[in-house]
């Protein structure tokens, strides 16, 4: 066996390599050792120098290796494992004997393992870039050029391949970077690598780090911050580096605090016409009907409801609306924000489309009773608006009671549910609209269900699509009205 060559980075492996290779010498046959990494004996003596790697003179030349190879394999150099060298000496071995094939085994040990410890690298060099933090150091004399210096700890020996995302980054202006491994200065014209000056004479903080910090502050949301996800991304080793780092333990402590703050500012973003209902207040009475359809006590009943939470931000209950003895009765989603506030049902946009719709089927909508399946308006804020967002399953259930007592009261002969929340308020499942159309559909007490398209999904349907929905629903409103009417 040779004399450990002795190499301290890729190119001088490369050399060394290239040399084995031409003279046909196997992996068995050659002991690595890198001068910063000593190998001990079994009685804890360092080896005694071998031979520095160099070419034989002699030699032919090599056979050409794979590009990805070589980027693979210069990944790996960077790796503070003992045992990389004569890993990527056996991959290169390899290669060279069997050719581009010996690549292709994904689940090949050596290609593994060359493969993991690359990552960590890239993951070393990746760590530099975000976590590096320069700070100036300002000349002897006030014309002098500033200069910046940053210290950092990487994993592996990574200095030199990090340092490059720096030169193009600040390429304009003079910075080092200090590592225990050495240091990388650039001066705006060539990337050096030295030896590191005392971690001790490196400024601890400049004159623009409460800048910083203050922009830090104002810029986190705290409310997003999760302690474990972010200190698997950002180990607490590399805080005492991070300026920002000092504010990351008060974020944390008054994050509920904040949530708490914008959760209050949220509910008073609403102007004071959208005040919720609290329970230890009076709660306003819906209007009565003109004497059809809910009452006084049924409004009262409906706002005085606490089943589900949409109580607390809608400004009213809303309750049916129609003739005590119609014979239709039309079941919408729930409430709009124009309803909300006028406390009757379909006064909104898509309530003047259903009149239309109504009319061109030939339904008189005075003679129609009109109501939701949900009775208070759910909402999110945009700006200064209020924007209808969908029940969800458990809102439309506490409701139920509500629209089967009006049902029951009323003994329709046929009800028609406008949208997907009324049909699966009626009918129990979550079959589309379009399945439900085809089929003849009762409710108990031989009540005749026709389901159909809510106006305001052809409102927001392109234009093609509402042109063909609108034709659907004037079709089963006018189905409606000929089945109350036998």
């Amino acid at each position: 066996m040779l004399a450990p060559l002795h190499v301290h980075d890729f190119h001088s492996w490369r050399d060394a390599a290239r040399d084995l290779l031409a003279r046909g010498i196997a992996p068995d046959d050659v002991s690595w050792s890198d001068p910063r990494q000593p190998t001990l004996d079994a009685f804890g003596h360092a080896d005694a120098p071998g031979e520095a790697a160099s070419p034989s003179a002699a030699a032919p030349a090599a056979a050409r290796i794979p590009r990805e190879l070589m980027t693979l394999l210069r990944d790996v150099a960077q790796h503070r494992d003992p045992g990389r060298w004569t890993l990527m000496y056996r991959l290169l071995w390899r290669v060279h004997v069997q050719g581009r094939a010996a690549l292709d085994d994904a689940a090949d040990p050596d290609l593994r393992r060359a493969e993991s410890l690359a990552r960590e690298v890239r993951r070393d060099i990746h760590k530099m870039h975000a976590y590096v933090r320069f700070r100036e150091i300002a000349g002897d004399a006030p014309e002098d050029e500033p200069r910046y210096v940053a210290w950092f700890e990487p994993d592996h020996l990574t200095l030199r391949e990090g340092a490059r995302f720096f030169v193009r980054r600040f390429g304009n202006l003079k910075w080092t970077i200090v590592t225990p491994d050495g240091a990388a200065r650039w001066e705006g014209d060539r990337l050096e690598i030295i030896d590191a000056p005392p971690r001790d004479s490196l400024p601890r903080e400049d004159r623009l780090e409460s800048l910083w910090r203050t922009y830090y502050r104002s810029i986190c949301n705290a409310a997003r911050i999760r302690p474990a996800a972010m200190q698997r991304e950002m180990p607490r080793r590399y805080w005492k580096n991070l300026p920002e780092a000092r504010e990351i333990p008060d974020l944390l402590r008054d994050s509920a605090r904040r949530v708490d703050r914008f959760d209050d500012a949220l509910e008073r973003a609403a102007s004071p016409r959208h005040a919720p209902i609290r329970s230890d207040g009076p709660a306003p009475v819906a209007r009565e009907n003109d004497g059809r359809g809910a009452g006084a006590a049924q409004s009262a009943a409906l706002n005085a409801c606490r089943r589900c939470p949409l109580w607390e931000h809608a400004t009213q209950a809303v309750a049916g609306e129609g003739p005590g003895d119609a014979r239709i009765v039309i079941v919408g989603e729930q409430p709009g924000d124009e309803e909300d506030l006028g406390g009757r049902p379909f006064i909104g946009p898509a309530g003047c489309l259903l009149d239309e719709l109504l009319r061109e089927a030939g339904v008189d909508r005075r003679a129609t009773y009109v109501t939701n399946a949900v009775k208070h308006f759910k909402w999110e804020p945009r700006g200064k608006r209020r924007l209808h967002k969908t029940p969800a399953q458990r809102e439309a259930d506490a409701c139920r009671s509500w629209l089967l007592a009006e049902l029951a009261a009323l003994r329709p002969r046929v009800v028609v549910a406008l949208g997907a929340t009324a049909a699966r308020t009626l009918t129990g499942t979550s079959t589309p609209i379009s399945k439900l159309r085809e089929g003849t559909l009762r409710l108990p007490d031989g009540v005749h269900l026709v389901v159909t398209y809510h106006p305001s999904a052809l409102l927001r349907a392109p234009e093609d699509v509402a042109r063909t929905m609108r034709h659907a629903v004037i079709e089963d409103l006018a189905c409606a009205a000929a089945t109350a009417a036998d």
